[in-house]
């Protein structure tokens, strides 16, 4: 069975035998369907289109959110969060390909981050040399819980 679009340029509009209804019946097509013509997307859709390729082919891992303060902030077009979430996912299929370079913090002498171990509620793993380090407080289904913060050892 062939597609809709071309099942919709089977029918012929002055066939001298059937009528528009017996031919849509025919080929299995909704009589509306035959009349519907597609709208053409906006200059400024097609605009934003062409700037947002060019920046997603730059950076892949940023979303419809961050293209549109990109777009607004950056570029300053006045355009709504949602057109821009229509044309990047619905319209132009972009997705996020890329995590977002991940930074890293500096190593501090004297400074080690610690991270509890959550299968027992008295041993503490510690790690590398980093900014963070263990603070406990407060307690969590009858267990210490334990939050990273600045301190010096």
């Amino acid at each position: 069975m062939k597609n809709l679009h071309e099942r919709r340029e089977l029918v012929e509009r002055g066939h001298p035998e059937l009528s528009l209804v017996q031919q849509c019946l025919l080929l299995g097509l909704h009589r509306s369907g035959i009349y519907y013509q597609l709208k053409n997307e906006s200059e400024l859709n097609e605009e934003l289109m062409r700037k947002m390729n060019a920046h997603y082919l730059e950076h892949p891992y940023m979303g419809a959110q961050r293209m549109h303060i990109w777009l607004t902030c950056d570029l300053d077009y006045k355009v709504n969060w949602n057109q821009v979430d229509s044309l990047y996912y619905e319209v132009m299929g972009l997705r996020i390909i890329l995590s977002r370079p991940q930074s890293k913090p500096k190593s501090i002498p004297g400074i080690t981050i610690c991270y509890p171990d959550w299968t027992s509620s008295t041993s503490i793993k510690c790690g590398q040399p980093t900014m963070s380090s263990l603070s406990g407080f407060g307690a969590a289904s009858s267990t210490n819980m334990y939050i990273c913060t600045p301190r010096k050892i």
